[in-house]
């Protein structure tokens, strides 16, 4: 469902965290549970699950990334720089994920 935000409308980070407090948590739980360094098995990932719960189930997405060993930082914080953006109404929700498909696309077209 798509809502309508106003200038400056906080809503979309109320039931949540700010970029400080996601990267916190992130580094947290990367530290916590060696991540850089060793893979994560189905059981610790479910212990991870129940003890940053809240993060789990409101961020799935960012959840799953921070618990990859070769998570890319510069990607993280281009992801929240974008989030940033759109809660201060720089940019639509909708242009932020243009702009994304498009900085993927040409990032591995440069590859090619």
């Amino acid at each position: 469902m798509k809502r309508n935000r106003l200038d400056n409308n906080m809503d979309f980070i109320k039931d949540g965290y700010d970029n400080n407090k996601l990267f916190e948590i992130i580094q947290e739980m990367r530290n916590k549970y060696n991540i850089d360094k060793e893979d994560i098995n189905v059981e610790t990932k479910e212990k991870i699950e129940k003890e940053y719960n809240f993060f789990h189930s409101r961020y799935p997405f960012l959840f799953d990334m921070s618990l990859k060993k070769d998570m890319n930082f510069d990607t993280l914080k281009y992801m929240l720089n974008l989030r940033d953006n759109i809660i201060k109404n720089k940019i639509s929700f909708e242009d932020a994920s243009k702009k994304v498909g498009q900085d993927i696309y040409t990032q591995y077209q440069e590859k090619k």
